[in-house]
């Protein structure tokens, strides 16, 4: 994603800009269709609820009226009746509660399918983000790319990225037979003949200081790489501990080689300068050539976050379209114009009028028709006279007056 300024000119999207940010429009349409959908399913249950309620409340208060009045008429007449009145009592009871049953049943059926669609719009919203963010990366995404050589002998790869939409994802990347990564690297698989000053322990009487070493041998068995730096372990053995860390500091463009192992225990830490910091730069520089591809091959099931709260925890769809909306919003600036199609105005007028205005950043929002405000009763008087005069107007063979 880029986007190209010019002297004194506005913004000028690249095609990959734009089509980040329909995408976006796209995502956040689909998010408040599905808050809106989930709002008034959750209302249908609602009401389905307080109808079945006062329907149960009904159907108490008629058989306990029933009840009671058949008692006392059965009181004031002959006794041979009471056994009739109790049967019809207990007919009429069993009517009530026949009733509530089938009230009940209905309700419980209209719930149960509602909270089914909206089990599956949570579903399928969660999805979608998740797919969205496996193709498309939101302006201020930060990540953090890494490779560890399990004790498989292969290399696992993830992501970890954040945005200014404040969403978060952990990616696995896939690996195939034909990426640089299939089999495990030595050093020499990078670049040739890798030869620098390292911490080195001294023998005998010697101090412990530093040694040029060729490291062409070493195994690369982890790589983080993040917008600050980078960090590379390199292992005698890929089950080691022996061999050494190198770190890459961007902004004080820092290279330092820290010996690991229990033998390097104490050695400190060894700045590369000069040939040597060139000479393991380059090899990073290679190595992230071979790594970063990766990062566009993502795989399916990503954990996903919005403000570090897990997606699955998301009660509304809204709160992330809102974030999507606000991220490309900071993105198109004052150039909203070069986004007003028709494709995008129609795709958005789907949505409620209250969601629509979410848009309005964009230069995309419907506007909104007002109310003319309601005059007072005598400009009223006065507007209806006025129209009977310019009715007048219209009549045929009527002069205007002198």
């Amino acid at each position: 994603m880029s986007v190209r300024l010019g002297r004194g000119s506005r913004p000028s999207f690249s095609a990959e800009t734009h089509e980040l940010i329909q995408a976006s429009i796209r995502c956040a349409v689909e998010l408040l269709e599905a808050a809106e959908q989930i709002r008034v399913l959750r209302a249908t249950i609602t009401e389905r609820n307080t109808r079945a309620d006062l329907r149960f409340a009904d159907l108490q208060e008629l058989g306990r009226e029933l009840s009671d009045a058949l008692s006392r008429k059965a009181a004031a007449i002959d006794s041979d009746l009471v056994d009739l009145t109790e049967r019809i009592i207990q007919g009429a009871n069993e009517e009530v509660a026949r009733e509530t049953r089938r009230v009940r049943d209905g309700r419980d059926r209209d719930v149960d399918d509602a909270s089914e669609e909206i089990d599956e719009l949570e579903r399928t919203w969660r999805q979608n983000v998740e797919a969205f963010l496996r193709h498309h990366d939101l302006p201020g995404s930060n990540g953090k790319l890494s490779i560890v050589l399990t004790d498989k002998d292969r290399y696992e790869a993830r992501l970890k990225i954040r945005n200014d939409a404040a969403l978060g994802a952990t990616f696995q990347l896939n690996i195939s037979s034909d990426d640089d990564l299939a089999l495990p690297l030595r050093v020499c698989d990078v670049v040739d003949r890798l030869k620098v000053h390292v911490p080195h322990r001294g023998r005998l009487l010697r101090r412990d200081g530093v040694a040029r070493r060729k490291l062409d041998g070493l195994w690369v068995t982890c790589m983080v790489h993040t917008g600050s730096g980078t960090l590379i372990r390199l292992r005698k053995n890929p089950d080691d501990s022996v061999g050494f860390d190198l770190r890459f500091v961007y902004d004080t463009s820092a290279v330092t080689v820290n010996a690991t192992g229990d033998d390097a225990s104490g050695l400190p830490d060894h700045r590369a300068e000069d040939d040597d910091a060139e000479a393991l730069r380059e090899f990073e520089r290679d190595l992230l050539a071979m790594v970063v591809p990766l990062s566009r091959k993502r795989a399916k099931g990503a954990k996903v976050s919005l403000a570090d709260v897990p997606l699955a925890d998301v009660e509304s769809p809204g709160a992330v379209a809102k974030k999507i909306i606000h991220a490309i919003a900071l993105l198109v600036g004052d150039a909203s114009d070069q986004l007003t199609t028709e494709a995008l105005r129609e795709l958005i007028a789907r949505l409620p009028l209250s969601a629509q205005v979410l848009f309005h950043p964009l230069g995309l929002a419907q506007p909104q028709r007002t109310q003319p405000p309601t005059p007072p009763p005598e400009a009223l008087k006065k507007r209806r006279a006025l129209s009977e005069i310019d009715r007048g107007w219209d009549r045929p063979n009527t002069a205007p007056p002198n």
